[in-house]
């Protein structure tokens, strides 16, 4: 007998999370930080060894990017109808970005392995983590669902402001400095 219950792919995108009792969330948090300290305290060692230095600073750094994020979408999301702690959190992490792209090619002397390698892994791991496609996307398309002007907007607004801060950031230098 056929199922009266829809279970294709839009069924399945749709479906909304079932309730976790919250002794299971707990539980969850805390294997997942211990999974990221075993990962950090092994990690770290592993590619010093291995002359990776940019790994290593990418896992020094990841989590501090991870954390402001959180902190930023705890602080700000949900207090308006743009995700504000979205993006304040892309939009720093762009600023990270272009500030240490500027020290990596005209500040730093490029045969200084060492800080380049220390810039990268903060590129990659603090602005890696800070920023965020998935979740930005998650919420363009939530808004999508319910306003599409809003969606338009907050998508458009979070690009254009990008843009500026890199052409205030490296314009500046460029200005200042060129």
């Amino acid at each position: 007998a056929a199922s009266s219950q829809d279970t294709g792919p839009k069924a399945l995108l749709s479906a909304q999370p079932q309730s976790m009792p919250k002794r299971h969330q707990v539980r969850i948090k805390w294997a997942l930080v211990v999974a990221a300290v075993v990962v950090l305290a092994v990690g770290i060692p592993v590619a010093i060894a291995d002359d990776q230095w940019p790994v290593a600073w990418e896992l020094v750094f990841a989590p501090f990017g991870t954390l402001l994020r959180y902190a930023l979408g705890k602080m700000l999301n949900g207090r308006h109808w743009v995700p504000l702690g979205t993006l304040a959190a892309n939009l720093i992490g762009t600023l990270v970005v272009s500030v240490l792209a500027i020290l990596a090619h005209d500040v730093v002397s490029a045969d200084n392995d060492r800080i380049q390698d220390l810039l990268a892994g903060i590129v990659s791991g603090l602005a890696g983590c800070l920023t965020t496609v998935s979740t930005f996307m998650g919420e363009l398309r939530g808004l999508g669902e319910s306003r599409f002007d809003r969606a338009v907007a907050y998508g458009a607004g979070s690009i254009v402001l990008a843009q500026l801060l890199l052409l205030v950031s490296n314009g500046t230098y460029s200005w200042v400095y060129a």
